[in-house]
């Protein structure tokens, strides 16, 4: 749950709860074996064992062993206090050596050494630590909390979290500016130090405040009408990407998130460009962040697709303005400041400050207040970078989209260069692309593994005589269908589709031209000298 900001386990607050929570968990009178596996599973989601520190991580460990029992038939969790010793006695010497167990913490505050080099001390130390753990069990048992009110404190754990964050990440933030903190091996060092530890702490707490449980229990009929709703947006297209292949089965849906591959200057953006435009005029309000270029030509481009897929005018960004502007009869200046007034208030959001660490905050922020579609131009261009390796970067911008989208019923489409095995492929022979088990996408696999859909554009020498592009399929949840060819109009960032383009290339080189030459010749013309 919590990525780097650490909680505090010294919190009354917090440790109160947790307590209650564990009570729920042993055999007492009022315990109900029959929910362990359902109670655990939503506590994790709240809670996890990575994120827990100290007697409660101990605890969280020894839960997780019996979680993994509890899917075995017939077998009831009873986590007596005997079964509970046994496993203390068993591996305490492992877990005092965890770090996340923060012997030097526990120890300190019995006045005790932490010296686990020394095998007096370390045996010492063991000591302490079990008994602390068998107290704290001894303690929870006999509050003999219902396991119904338990699995109830687990809205009260949601909030106290966030609590929690917040004095946490204040508490830090003196000690980053003047001296530098070190949390989970990274450095926090200064103003750089203080605005990522604020910034993950914010989108912590908005993940914690947007989590939703994600089980269905199906006990009621009722529940069926929240299954068909969900199973009905979840196809419900926000707009058609204009191509009749994926129109018809992937259009662009909710809860999907799309990747579109390209190398530098392909023509990836002008793509993009045409999407958002065919969203604005659907009605649909989308957000684009962008890295490369500034929010005032971004618009630009816009409004002159806008203008070419609406109005059918090809005019260009840098004749919407001044002196050029003026060169346009009286009627065509009405339809672009008409165009530009429609663009200007659709609702469209374009964002030229997002960072890689606000990704998901900002995208559920957008989402409350009406973006439906979520652009990102591209993966290595979003700001607070803080010479962290972009292998971690682009990781994590995956996992935040996908998380985005399984929450929210709203489409995510980023732009990606391809990595380096895909790029000379794509200089070569593109169609290979298909049948390789590649990552198509550049610094990070996870952005293709978490993708639904992957999208890879290419020229070549051929294509662009003819105006076109190449436009394959990678991934796609349904049919997998052949490379569509789309023209281009990228003056007005732009692209259509039209059945006569699908042949693709229509160059023959020499040798092959030879042989359809060969294949096709009568009998009657062999011997003859013909020149070509």
């Amino acid at each position: 749950m919590v990525t780097n900001v650490i909680l505090n386990f010294r919190d009354e607050v917090l440790t109160t709860v947790l307590n209650k929570i564990i009570s729920g968990f042993l055999p007492h009178e009022n315990y109900d074996p029959d929910k362990f596996s359902m109670f655990y599973s939503r506590f994790q989601k709240i809670l996890s064992k990575e994120d827990s520190r100290g007697i409660y991580y101990i605890f969280q460990i020894i839960l997780e062993k019996y979680n993994t029992l509890s899917v075995i038939d017939n077998y009831t969790v009873e986590i007596s206090e005997k079964k509970f010793s046994d496993i203390l006695e068993n591996n305490v010497f492992d877990y005092i050596k965890d770090p996340n167990s923060n012997i030097k913490e526990l120890m300190a505050e019995e006045g005790q050494s932490a010296d686990l080099t020394n095998p007096l001390e370390q045996s010492k130390i063991a000591n302490i630590f079990y008994n602390k753990c068998m107290a704290l069990y001894q303690m929870c048992f006999e509050m003999k909390i219902t396991t119904d009110d338990a699995i109830s404190s687990l809205l009260e754990l949601d909030d106290v979290i966030q609590k929690n964050l917040i004095e946490t990440c204040t508490n830090l933030q003196r000690n980053i500016i003047n001296v530098g903190v070190k949390i989970k091996g990274r450095d926090y060092i200064g103003v750089n130090g203080w605005t990522e530890i604020t910034s993950e702490t914010i989108r912590e707490i908005a993940n914690i405040k947007n989590r939703k449980d994600t089980a269905v229990v199906c006990d009621d009929y009722n529940k069926l009408k929240e299954v068909e709703l969900e199973a009905t947006q979840a196809f419900e297209p926000l707009c058609n990407y204009g191509l009749p292949q994926l129109d018809d089965y992937t259009p662009m849906l909710k809860h999907r998130f799309v990747v579109l591959v390209g190398r530098e200057n392909v023509g990836k953006t002008k793509i993009m460009t045409d999407l958002i435009v065919k969203l604005i005029l659907e009605g649909k309000k989308p957000y684009i962040a962008i890295g490369e270029t500034s929010r005032a030509n971004f618009i630009s481009q816009v409004i002159s697709t806008y203008i070419f897929k609406k109005y059918e005018l090809n005019i260009e960004p840098t004749m919407l303005y001044g002196e050029n502007l003026k060169m346009f009869d009286k009627e065509e200046q009405q339809i672009i400041e008409l165009a530009k007034a429609e663009v200007i208030t659709s609702g469209m959001v374009v964002d030229e400050g997002l960072t890689y660490d606000s990704v998901f905050s900002t995208f559920v922020q957008r989402f409350k207040e009406g973006c439906d579609a979520f652009f990102i131009d591209h993966t290595q261009s979003l700001n607070g970078r803080n010479n962290r390796p972009m292998l971690d970067l682009v990781t994590n911008l995956a996992l935040d989209c996908r998380e985005f989208k399984n929450m929210f019923p709203a489409f995510v489409f980023v732009l990606s260069h391809p990595s380096s095995d895909v790029k000379d492929i794509l200089q070569t022979a593109p169609e290979k692309i298909k049948n390789l088990q590649l990552s198509p996408t550049a610094r990070s696999a996870t952005l293709s593994q978490e993708a639904d859909e992957i999208f890879i554009i290419y020229s070549s020498d051929a294509l662009n005589k003819q105006g076109l592009l190449g436009w394959i399929t990678y991934k796609r949840r349904g049919p997998q269908i052949p490379t569509i060819y789309i023209r281009k109009h990228f003056h007005v960032s732009a692209f259509s589709y039209s059945e006569q383009d699908q042949a693709g290339s229509c160059e023959v080189d020499d040798e092959e031209f030879e042989s359809l030459l060969s294949a096709y010749s009568s009998p009657e013309q062999e011997g003859l000298n013909i020149e070509i």
